[in-house]
């Protein structure tokens, strides 16, 4: 599903357009370049100097803030010599204490400092001992947590040590009774809106019926606002008067952020952002930002509760009025929810089962989805009997992805380069549709040809084909068989809906928190105060369900006598994030000792783990049909539409590429391509040819004699003539809206096959 995009910014336009003329009337009163009426009583007449004495809270905030923007940005940028710093750090803030106990005019201070080093010490034992692997938070949030207190340390001790204390303001305010309509607003957004604009942009992503979803949210929002409320009322009138600027600035805040600096991560693939580098590679200029935007937005939030309380309370009845409206109108709007319930297997119909014909032409059409080609290799020496099992095969290792998205992928792999070529047209991100209906266009291509020459289809997994007409196809219910697997297995199954709702709440805080804490909520996928608790068993039962569709894929097939021609296109999930297979090849839980589940080094060995899962659970079902005389008549491709991010896929950066995000494209370009022709037999070959995943569709309709596109099977030409073709491959570019294009003219394996232009631009 796509972030946040916003259809609430209309509707505060006119409000937050009011506020900011309100603050460039005060700012150009205060310059002398306009002639505004006075709106801060008293306060026209004011220096620079005495405005900066009576905001010098702000003034510390945004120090105490800028040191910790500028440690995130130090602990994603030089992650190894970021524990320098931290010493360094806690060493000014004991230095400091000292200097505060020393001096005679702060020691009355000790009480309060030593209060300070109490709730910091949790904290300093954290850090000492709890760093090497801890459940619900990663080591570099340890340490940034750290050094978060100690920048408050810090400037609390700077403060005190220039004789300032807090202003106040005693009876200059005059405390509200009433902050309900504020706490709600925040609230609303936060635990309401925004995780109700995710579901309905996919409802069946996150598979959760409206009614429990909402009812869940409900509940949460209602028990944050009754805390919320409650903290307000028992507090001091001091401390009100700081509550309410509190809950305004987070509310400005929020808006800003999640409405006008919003950050591109992309999509959200169960924890993944799948443009996650735009948040890690951030350059230093938006760490600065964040602390002078928060800066302004305090005063803002100082102002406003000081001389326009009433009408931000009456901002905070109109606004979520308004919002309700737009939710209302997007729940009545949204796709139904089509909900996977793992009832008793039984439920399935014979006719309902895949048949396997023992006269006709079976084809069985596998996407592995986010399988690296060159896994085959490494699992080949690892088991060398898979080359004997996978018998007739053949492996084409040189084989060029088409983009670096499934989405992307799918049209050239249902059509051919043609389709391929022309999603080059399509905006990234921006028109998806375009994408949903080539899908659409070329898989009814497809079916509609394989239909018309006697084929039955099944389809397992139609999740990115349910654009297509399904109308005429079975649709395998591999989820019907989870339940009697996970007995028989030893796996308890277990209700995560409300890991789910938690996951949506905290994406809306992701898009509403500053540059400089989105990376610590993110946690390197983990989400802070999710990783293991909730994520391993989210990650368990998504491969579970992969699993169980491949590992039971015998029992939902049979075989007939019938002379008839079956297709079977299966998508599997398997080998794609979040990769859940051990080196032992189960599935991994909550009791594994890992070093850290979501680290760079764990992923990459558990990615290679779960491609190669698929595969032994492949060659199971390659018995099955042996044992089935349904095997020599069977036609096989075994595809993945992409690569992963693991930067592991064996193919060298040629030094022609310059764009910047180079790297992370081709991690994704070297793709799987396992092909078995009709009544083939013998070890697997090992082709050398240079293909292109666009290739599949020709090649496929060439082994069952069917004509409809036109292009060239890559094995029909001489070798001269496929080594001088170019193959395309394309990825969006982080940097600018547009794609990266490559061209590979040679084996994907030489730096001096890959450019940037197509070899006809090159030669003009």
């Amino acid at each position: 599903m796509l972030l946040y995009n916003s259809p609430s910014a209309l509707l505060l336009y006119w409000t937050m357009n009011n506020v900011f003329s309100f603050i460039k009337g005060i700012i150009l009163r205060k310059a002398g370049l306009s002639e505004v009426p006075v709106i801060i009583e008293g306060g026209a007449d004011k220096s620079l100097k005495e405005i900066i004495k009576e905001n010098i809270n702000i003034v510390y905030f945004f120090f105490f803030t800028l040191l910790c923007s500028l440690q995130v940005y130090w602990n994603v940028n030089f992650r190894q010599t970021y524990k320098y710093f931290l010493i360094f750090i806690l060493f000014v803030s004991v230095f400091l204490s000292f200097f505060s106990l020393i001096r005679k005019k702060t020691q009355h201070y000790f009480v309060s400092v030593f209060i300070r080093w109490i709730i910091f010490l949790p904290i300093l034992l954290l850090f000492i001992f709890g760093r090497k692997y801890n459940k619900f938070i990663s080591n570099a949030n340890v340490k940034l947590l750290t050094g978060f207190y100690a920048a408050y340390l810090i400037t609390y001790l700077i403060f005190i040590l220039q004789s300032l204390y807090f202003k106040y303001n005693r009876g200059s305010i005059q405390v509200q009774k009433n902050n309900i309509p504020v706490v709600f607003l925040l609230v609303f957004w936060i635990f309401i809106y925004l995780p109700i604009v995710y579901y309905t942009s996919d409802p069946n992503l996150v598979n959760i019926p409206f009614g429990v979803y909402f009812f869940k949210l409900v509940l949460v929002a209602f028990i944050f606002f009754l805390v919320l409320t409650f903290i307000y009322h028992v507090s001091s009138e001091n401390i009100k008067n700081m509550y309410m600027q509190g809950l305004i600035f987070i509310i400005l805040s929020f808006f800003v952020y999640s409405l006008i600096l919003k950050i591109d991560v992309g999509q959200l693939d169960f924890f993944m952002f799948k443009k996650e580098k735009n948040l890690h590679e951030l350059s230093l200029f938006f760490y600065v930002l964040d602390s002078i935007v928060l800066a302004i937005l305090a005063f803002i939030s100082k102002i406003l509760y000081k001389k326009k309380i009433k009408f931000i309370l009456k901002f905070c009845i109109i606004i979520p009025f308004l919002l309700s409206i737009v939710l209302i109108t997007k729940v009545i709007n949204m796709e139904p929810l089509h909900l996977i319930n793992n009832t008793d297997r039984s439920s399935i119909q014979e006719f309902e089962k895949h048949q396997l014909s023992k006269t006709g032409t079976n084809v069985i059409f596998i996407l592995a989805d986010m399988f690296n080609g060159n896994y085959m290799q490494r699992i080949f020496d690892e088991e060398p009997e898979y080359r004997e099992k996978l018998d007739g095969f053949v492996w084409y290792p040189d084989c060029l992805s088409i983009s670096d998205e499934t989405l992307r992928s799918l049209p050239g792999l249902l059509g051919g380069h043609s389709a391929a070529k022309k999603s080059l047209h399509y905006i990234d991100d921006i028109i998806e549709q375009d994408y949903k209906d080539a899908i659409g266009e070329t898989c009814n291509d497809l079916f509609n040809a394989l239909k018309s020459n006697g084929f039955e289809i099944t389809v397992s997994n139609q999740s990115d084909i349910k654009y297509a007409d399904l109308s005429f196809v079975t649709i395998d219910k591999f989820w019907l068989h989870e339940n009697e697997w996970r007995k028989k297995n030893g796996y308890e199954k277990k209700i995560n809906q409300s890991d789910k709702v938690k996951l949506y709440v905290l994406l809306g805080i992701f898009q509403s928190f500053p540059y400089y804490l989105k990376s610590i909520l993110y946690d390197d996928r983990g989400w802070l105060f999710f990783r293991e608790s909730s994520a391993i068993t989210a990650q368990t039962d998504l491969c579970i369900s992969s699993v169980v569709q491949l590992d039971t894929l015998s029992d939902r097939s049979i075989v007939v006598n019938d002379k008839k021609n079956t297709f079977l296109f299966l998508h599997s999930l398997l080998p794609h994030y979040p990769w859940g297979i051990n080196h032992d090849g189960n599935i991994i839980s909550a009791d594994d000792d890992f070093a850290d589940t979501f680290s760079i080094s764990f992923t990459e060995k558990f990615a290679y783990y779960s491609a190669k899962k698929t595969i032994s659970l492949l060659i199971k079902y390659i018995d099955w049909l042996k044992q089935n005389g349904v095997y020599t008549n069977s036609v096989i491709y075994v595809f993945s539409d992409h690569g992963n991010d693991r930067k592991d896929s064996g193919i060298p950066i040629s030094k022609a590429i310059t764009y910047p995000d180079a790297e992370d494209n081709i991690s994704w370009a070297h793709t799987l391509l396992l092909v078995k022709d009709k009544h083939k037999t013998g070890m697997i070959e090992i082709n050398p040819l240079y293909v292109s995943s666009a290739d599949i569709p020709s090649m496929l309709l060439t082994d069952l004699n069917i004509n409809f596109l036109n292009d060239i099977d890559p094995r029909k030409v001489t070798i001269e003539e496929n080594k001088n073709r170019t193959r395309l491959f394309f990825a969006p570019s982080r940097t600018e809206n547009k794609k990266n294009l490559y061209y590979v003219k040679g084996s994907i394996f030489d730096p001096n096959s890959w450019s940037m232009e197509s070899p006809e631009e090159s030669e003009k």
